[in-house]
């Protein structure tokens, strides 16, 4: 979901002044990446919204990771409440590439409730979907953490 880039560093900023000494890389890839880097035994550690079920990893959970529906202030369904599925499936939508964890989540959900959408956009990034979204080209299904601000509390992981 491309969501570690938006808290990641924070984490490994907090990490760091604990653990200065340790030597950190970080690499901001999509979900079918992180599942292949697992396979082939290259990575020590990975955060991904959505852990695979078939693969033997220890798990911790460490921030919640809400897909919300963003749409522009222009857009008719910006000012209601309460949409629903039927409605929203009548609407153009920016959705991200295959591999994506995001779009995994979203298309997961769609199919939980037997609700079929076509994207009019496929985009590579969440923030080209959101520059999309911005020019009113669609609304979307991200993860609010890439569409809002993080506050942390000092104490959140260590």
């Amino acid at each position: 979901m491309h969501i570690p880039k938006y808290f990641s560093p924070h984490l490994l900023g907090a990490f760091h002044k604990l653990y200065p000494k340790v030597s950190l890389h970080l690499d901001v890839v999509n979900r079918s990446q992180i599942i292949q880097l697992l396979k082939e035994n290259e990575v020590d550690l990975v955060i991904i919204g959505l852990v695979p079920e078939d693969m033997n990893l220890k798990r911790f959970p460490i921030i919640e990771n809400p897909i919300v529906i963003i749409a522009n202030p222009s857009h008719p369904l910006a000012s209601q409440q309460n949409i629903s599925f039927n409605e929203l499936a009548k609407h153009d939508f920016v959705l991200r590439e295959n591999g994506s964890g995001t779009r995994k989540a979203f298309e997961d959900f769609l199919l939980s409730h037997q609700i079929k959408i076509n994207p009019s956009m496929i985009l590579g990034s969440s923030e080209t979907v959101k520059q999309a979204v911005m020019a009113d080209l669609g609304i979307s299904a991200l993860s609010r953490h890439s569409v809002t601000l993080l506050k942390f509390p000092n104490n959140y992981l260590w």
